[in-house]
């Protein structure tokens, strides 16, 4: 058998075929098989100025079909702005942060716009060197689903200050924004209070969570549900811990444990805190929910605990949605006006780790 040592392709008798060049379309070609100018391609592609939907479609089938990309570098320079928009959360980890994520994804991206996951971690030192890569980059526009910390303020502020739209979402209300998305805490918190009435519990125990307004009105929409009610403030016991973890959530537990009332149920600020007062009542060889009713929220992976935990469900891939379409009109309209203030509804969803009260 004839073997071949290191060579040319022609030493082995094979002759390589000439590859076909093929033309890179341009904004030109773009305009022609729309049937507009190239200015106009121009600003449906690069996002600026107005052309009727019509057009927009014509022309984004036409760039569609013709394989034509735009050069994003010389775009941004024309127009002083990116297509990025930037979006800070405090934890990957989180099911309600990537529900967001994923609502806010969709709709930019059939604009064109791509988005940035900015992780803070809850670190200042990350939370700052997002914010500069975010102006170096000249971001389109910015939603912040984190708490109000100083840096996190500063880069809300430094973003308005150089005329790059923000939006809140669902994060602090100390966050300087010119729109806001949030959920109804306090109905939420009513409704996990009224479920359990209705169960016919008496005792029951609130954790929540240290200098956090999402917390904060939970607890009060609870607390209003019970005293019209009229349960006795004694039978209720709220504590407060330092995170929405599940550790918190376990710690939680220990604190209401010591209590002289007992909880015959517990509502805990997230369903990640929920997962450790499940961890901290089965150690104790308490069962859910024959022992101890619990109630979280966010429903983020509440149908994967065992028992299924009961929860008020958070809006979250609505709430993105919501969150994209107010920035895109801030970014593609300057004349929006004065601040939006969204207000999502919650709801109760009822699964196997609440029953009525024995």
């Amino acid at each position: 058998m004839k073997t071949f040592t290191h060579g040319t392709l022609s030493d082995c008798g094979l002759v390589p075929m000439a590859r076909k060049k093929t033309k890179t379309p341009t904004i030109k070609d773009v305009a022609a098989a729309a049937g507009v100018s190239t200015s106009t391609v121009g600003r449906v592609l690069g996002g600026y100025g107005y052309a009727s939907p019509e057009t927009r479609r014509r022309v984004m089938k036409a760039a569609k079909q013709l394989g034509y990309r735009p050069n994003a570098i010389a775009r941004s320079l024309k127009t002083k702005q990116s297509r990025i928009i930037g979006f800070f959360l405090s934890s990957i980890t989180n099911l309600f942060h990537a529900r967001i994520a994923e609502g806010l994804q969709e709709v930019a991206s059939s604009y064109g716009y791509n988005v940035v996951i900015c992780c803070t971690g809850l670190n200042a030192n990350r939370a700052s060197a997002f914010g500069q890569m975010l102006l170096e980059s000249q971001a389109a526009g910015v939603v912040f689903s984190v708490p109000g910390d100083e840096a996190v303020i500063r880069v809300a502020q430094s973003l308005l200050d150089n005329d790059i739209p923000v939006v809140t979402c669902h994060g602090s209300i100390r966050i300087p924004s010119q729109d806001r998305i949030v959920c109804d805490d306090f109905q939420g918190g009513y409704l996990a209070a009224k479920h359990l009435v209705e169960l016919g519990h008496q005792r029951i125990g609130i954790i929540g969570v240290k200098d956090s307004g999402t917390s904060a009105r939970r607890i009060q929409g609870a607390a209003s549900f019970l005293k019209e009610h009229g349960i006795v403030p004694s039978r209720v016991s709220i504590v407060e811990v330092v995170s929405y973890s599940t550790e918190s959530g376990y710690t939680g537990v220990k604190l209401l444990s010591a209590r002289d009332e007992k909880p015959s149920a517990i509502i805990a600020a997230n369903d990640l805190m929920a997962l450790g007062v499940l961890e901290c009542l089965e150690e104790m060889e308490l069962r859910v929910p024959e022992d101890v009713s619990v109630i979280g929220f966010d429903d983020s992976f509440a149908e994967m605990t065992r028992p299924r935990l009961t929860t008020v469900a958070l809006p979250m891939y609505e709430a993105g949605q919501v969150a994209a379409q107010l920035l895109l009109e801030r970014i593609e309209r300057k004349d929006v006006g004065e601040e939006r203030f969204i207000t999502l509804p919650e709801r109760l969803v009822v699964r196997e780790s609440t029953t009525v009260y024995r």
